[in-house]
């Protein structure tokens, strides 16, 4: 739901007296009805005035309609999030404990995208920038003599990830197997595996954890459904990021086609934001709104002149 002046929207409750044959004024927009005229003028001069924002993105100074349309592409951009990086990105959430979102967000970004996960469909290229279809069955830390290289270059510094030693991204290694050819399994160092493209992006990274996270206190965190959805709570480090796998199936070509996403469950249909309660408020709602429709893409200039033409009655406003 749209954010009205960065705060949330309440619409006006369909009314428990109304009557089938009752003249009101229906905003299509919002799916309201109105007894008083003045204020459905009101809240149609409101709906395309620019004091709204998207509740996902943040994004300011929109229409109504606007904030609608931005809050479905941020959906179907979280809807298209890999399958296989919604548990990493919200187990690393969970530990961040940063004070301000963007600091979140960009914490758990940078981790995961130089860093590949166990079962992630990924890119691996043998030899002259020919990249074939994959998957990380394993994950491998550094040999002790890169261990010991980088001790020395860098004074002994390493950070920890529930009690993994965590060295830069490009010290780990993967043994990838191959999905559209049967073959043993590879080892590769870091710059031979990649992404698809676009699979994840700053962007997406926000949008997710805007999504699933929020704020309690003075701390951004993952939300109680998210983490006892995805057991986060159960997770480790190790179930990620170092350890193996179980069977793939070797002979499974990587479709073109998106895999299987992250479904987001959908509420029931509503109206002015309470679901209807008996068949005939659904067919009184129906009558309604085709009877009273056409107001929702007036531009604001021409709201009131418009909303005069077309919802004036016959008897108290004349032709």
């Amino acid at each position: 739901m749209p954010l009205l002046r960065r705060k949330p929207f309440v619409r006006n409750k369909l009314p428990e007296d109304i009557d089938e044959d009752e003249k009101v004024f229906y905003c299509e927009l919002t799916n309201e009805v109105f007894r008083d005229y003045e204020e459905f003028c009101q809240r149609v001069i409101l709906c395309n005035s620019l004091v709204w924002s998207c509740s996902l993105t943040g994004k300011p100074q929109l229409t109504y309609q606007e904030a609608l349309q931005s809050e479905q592409a941020a959906r179907t951009s979280i809807k298209s999030f890999s399958k296989k990086l919604v548990v990493p990105v919200l187990y690393l959430a969970n530990l961040s404990q940063k004070t301000t979102f963007g600091d979140l967000a960009e914490d758990v970004f940078a981790f995961v995208r130089e860093r590949y996960f166990i079962g992630e469909k990924i890119e691996f290229a043998l030899k002259d920038d020919i990249w074939f279809p994959g998957a990380v069955v394993q994950v491998l830390p550094p040999s002790d003599k890169e261990i010991s290289k980088y001790h020395s270059a860098n004074r002994g510094a390493v950070q920890k990830n529930g009690g993994i030693p965590t060295f830069p991204s490009s010290l780990y290694s993967y043994k990838v197997r191959r999905l559209d050819k049967k073959q043993n399994d590879i080892t590769l160092k870091f710059g031979q595996v990649r992404r698809p493209k676009g699979i994840y992006t700053r962007e997406k990274n926000k949008l997710f954890l805007k999504y699933f996270s929020e704020q309690k206190g003075k701390t951004w965190v993952v939300k109680d459904r998210a983490l006892e959805k995805y057991n986060i709570h159960n997770i480790k480090i190790g179930h990620i990021f170092l350890c193996k796998m179980g069977p793939l199936s070797p002979n499974k070509k990587m479709s073109a086609s998106p895999q299987k996403q992250l479904t987001l469950k959908k509420s029931p249909r509503k109206f002015n934001n309470e679901p209807l309660k008996s068949p005939q408020k659904q067919q009184l709602a129906k009558k309604l709104k085709d009877k009273y429709k056409g107001v929702s893409n007036m531009k604001k200039k021409d709201a009131t002149k418009n909303i005069l033409e077309q919802h004036k009655y016959k008897k108290g406003f004349g032709d």
